[in-house]
């Protein structure tokens, strides 16, 4: 089959998956009005006809790479229920970590040369505790870490500015993602999904003036680039870790002293209106509960 062919057929593929995630999802979630906005609209035909295309050019077809084209289906449902309702489905994220393990655990070969460090991690896991399949162990380490990590994240910050600032569901989320692409897969979606959750965040806040926009489709977005962009992200991460060991101390102090003043000065803002944030927030909740049966 050419390449030209190739594509054509990845474009409907990729249409069709996104119009039937269109469709089902209002239904799942029992909307009343189910062509309510955004689902009036074919947006995820068009992101599901791009999101199957780069697969395709990246990895290969479905035949090749079916653990992956789940992948997508599965951040791109996750992606519009976050969107309509602010809801991530426990369905949805512990099926597909479910998945991923059981998947990895029987074909590691991905797992084990997505990054050098994942190797390391076999290696040392192997020497202080014991043997273990490797794509077990990578996938179910990729999981805890990203559970872990945005859990202490989302509870670090909440203590601090005396509000929720995301919910438990964006955690199980980087769960998911991170038995599908490992530890390393984390931090890459991690990093990626912080930069694309800021825009998000205030391409939302001045549309709707609301200062709760869902953080699930951005990191969706970082977990597929960072698949679609393996190397691309080992390697920068690698080269950020090298450029930030040959700064010089008073650099690095100039640096982190600029980023921790601006990390408290937006703490301590967000506490100072803490209260009129989750007053927007209840009010755009009672709207959300509205539209459900």
């Amino acid at each position: 089959m050419s390449m030209v062919s190739t594509v054509v057929l990845a474009l409907g593929a990729g249409a069709l998956i996104g119009r039937a995630i269109r469709l089902a999802v209002p239904s799942i979630l029992s909307l009343k009005d189910r062509a309510s906005m955004p689902f009036a609209l074919p947006w995820l035909e068009i992101l599901g006809a791009l999101v199957f295309t780069l697969l395709t050019l990246q990895l290969g077809g479905p035949g090749s790479f079916p653990l992956w084209w789940i992948f997508a289906v599965l951040l791109l449902a996750i992606s519009a229920t976050d969107y309509l309702v602010k809801l991530i489905p426990d369905r949805l994220t512990f099926s597909g970590t479910v998945l991923a393990i059981g998947w990895h655990s029987v074909e590691p070969d991905f797992l084990i040369g997505f990054s050098p460090w994942h190797r390391l991690l076999i290696a040392w896991w192997s020497s202080t505790v014991g043997q273990l399949p490797s794509g077990l162990l990578l996938s179910l380490a990729g999981a805890l870490l990203g559970f872990l990590v945005l859990e202490t994240i989302r509870w670090t910050f909440g203590l601090m500015v005396g509000m929720q600032v995301m919910g438990m569901g964006d955690s199980k989320l980087l769960m998911m993602i991170g038995a599908f692409l490992g530890p390393v897969g984390v931090l890459g979606t991690l990093a990626l999904g912080f930069l694309l959750g800021v825009i998000h965040g205030l391409v939302c806040y001045r549309i709707s003036g609301q200062p709760h926009s869902p953080f699930g489709p951005p990191l969706a977005a970082a977990g597929l680039g960072v698949l679609l962009s393996a190397n691309l992200w080992v390697s920068v991460l690698e080269a950020f870790r090298g450029w930030v060991l040959r700064l010089s101390l008073e650099l690095l102090a100039v640096i982190y002293t600029v980023l921790i003043v601006v990390v408290v000065l937006l703490l301590v803002r967000t506490r100072r209106r803490a209260k009129e944030y989750e007053a927007m927030i209840e009010e755009d909740y009672r709207r959300v509960d509205d539209q459900l049966e």
